[in-house]
């Protein structure tokens, strides 16, 4: 996957979210919850269950050099 295909990805994922949270009026943080959910229970059943978990660990160090805005 290029650089392209990732933007193009995470912008349609960027517009899932914002729909999902009008759709069902609840916060983006509501969402969040139900989406991580699914998200590890999805990694559990695929056997990539330490991987997310890595990866989790690694983004609470992440701090962005600007703050991010939905397109």
């Amino acid at each position: 996957m290029d650089e392209l295909e990732i933007a193009e990805l995470s912008n349609k994922v960027d517009d899932f979210l914002i729909n999902e949270v009008e759709r069902y009026k609840i916060s983006p943080l509501e969402l969040s919850a139900v989406i991580n959910a699914r998200l590890y229970l999805f990694n559990e059943i695929s056997g990539s269950e330490e991987h997310f978990k890595q990866l989790l660990d690694t983004l609470q160090e992440f701090e962005p050099a600007e703050k991010p805005t939905l397109q």
